[in-house]
């Protein structure tokens, strides 16, 4: 009675007021639910850019990297005297007291200027030529980050890595039962360094066509490139039991198999060639756990063997099925071996460890690359105007730390 008593003492102003905040009433729970949506977006977003944002240092040491210049490096090596500048900043700020970061042959800043009307003089002529810009040369993937191996850069000195290689064991046991220790043991693996070299000619004529602007970027593409490629490839296959000065590769130091395959690989055989690396963890639990690597004739042979020699319409080749099972693990490299008579070496790789998308990855492998590259022998020629620049980078052997996550295996392909 009391409720109809204070209903009716409403005025008309207040009884609109009072149907506005009903008909609105239905609302609010959905607005509510969607600012606090909006501030946990805002919140991770934040949180987002909080961990992409480098720290105070790495973004003084990334502006220094862009206003550093290879040019620099090469030209206090030509006049024999310390870099200068922004150059000499960055290079302090990485570590690097003689000779050139490693960094600055990485994903640096682009700096060659690309103009459409970009004129020179070509050797020889006073005719204007348009110039497009410098190709570099085209080297094949790196294979070692695929392969579980780590690249660390090294400051001076040797390398070495330490990995415990005794499990600990475990087991039920009665009350007041004691357990056993497991002594521990820990394996280090050290390298010293090997030299790899690159090395460019070049008239001081075409460097005035080229333009330095653009002949710096030139240099370091392919100088850079050209000493990636040769780092990987050793990295793979260097062995220095053929040639001494080579470090020690991968694949080298992987057991060969005890028999000799006598059969052809057929489709059957392909498949069971990479089954045959599941162990069921820790390192391959299914077949996308495995990466197999192979030279290009086993893989053409893949691409044309098919699950019935009769037809292969509508069936998948081996290449095909080993692709799809392993999401993309099945691959070709010319850093694998040749095939020696019919016997061709592949390369298995059990990832299974390699952590969710790469993060906290396994170490399964090191090969270290020493932070500075030097410059050599930039004076030989200057009477004829030719400027030669060599590039040394340094590498060590590759360092296995867990050997069972390799497997070398070999088939027979023809």
């Amino acid at each position: 009675m009391a409720e109809f008593s204070l209903l009716e003492k409403l005025t008309d102003e207040q009884r609109q007021e009072f149907d506005a905040l009903e008909a609105a009433a239905p609302d609010l729970e959905r607005r509510a639910r969607a600012a606090m949506a909006a501030l946990t977006e805002e919140e991770k977003a934040a949180e987002a850019a909080a961990k992409a944002e480098p720290d105070s240092e790495q973004r003084e040491r990334n502006e220094l990297r862009s206003k550093a210049k290879l040019g620099d490096f090469l030209l206090a090596a030509l006049h024999g005297r310390p870099v200068a500048g922004p150059s000499a900043e960055y290079a302090q700020s990485v570590g690097v007291l003689d000779g050139i970061p490693v960094a600055m042959f990485g994903n640096a800043p682009a700096r060659r200027e690309v103009r459409a009307d970009m004129v020179s003089p070509s050797p020889g002529s006073n005719e204007g030529v348009n110039l497009a810009p410098i190709f570099p040369a085209i080297f094949a993937r790196a294979l070692l980050p695929r392969l579980g191996v780590a690249l660390p850069q090294v400051g001076s000195g040797s390398y070495a890595t330490m990995t415990i290689d005794t499990s600990l064991t475990a087991g039920s046991k009665a009350k007041g039962a004691a357990q056993e220790s497991t002594p521990a043991t820990l394996a280090t693996r050290s390298t010293t360094a090997h030299r790899v070299a690159a090395r460019l000619s070049i008239a001081v004529e075409d460097i005035a066509v080229i333009g330095t602007d653009s002949f710096q970027p030139m240099l370091q593409e392919n100088l850079g490139l050209a000493l990636s490629n040769q780092l990987d490839a050793l990295g793979i296959s260097g062995d220095p039991t053929v040639t001494a000065s080579d470090p020690e590769g991968l694949f080298p130091q992987l057991a060969a198999p005890a028999n000799a395959p006598t059969t052809v690989v057929d489709f059957d055989g392909f498949v069971a060639w990479m089954a045959g690396a599941l162990d069921g963890g820790p390192w391959a639990e299914r077949m996308s756990d495995i990466k197999g690597v192979v030279n290009k004739d086993t893989l053409q042979l893949s691409e044309r063997t098919f699950q019935s020699s009769a037809s292969y319409k509508g069936e998948m080749s081996a290449a095909a099925y080993l692709d799809a099972r392993t999401g993309g693990g099945f691959m070709s490299s010319s850093r694998m071996p040749a095939t020696a008579s019919t016997i061709a070496s592949t390369i298995l790789y059990r990832s299974g460890t390699s952590g969710l998308d790469g993060v906290n990855a396994m170490q399964t492998a090191t090969c270290p690359v020493w932070a500075n590259l030097s410059i050599d022998d930039i004076y030989s020629d200057s009477a004829s105007g030719i400027r030669h620049f060599t590039i040394a980078a340094l590498i060590g052997d590759v360092l296995i730390n867990h050997a069972d996550a390799y497997q070398r295996a070999d088939l027979k392909i023809a």
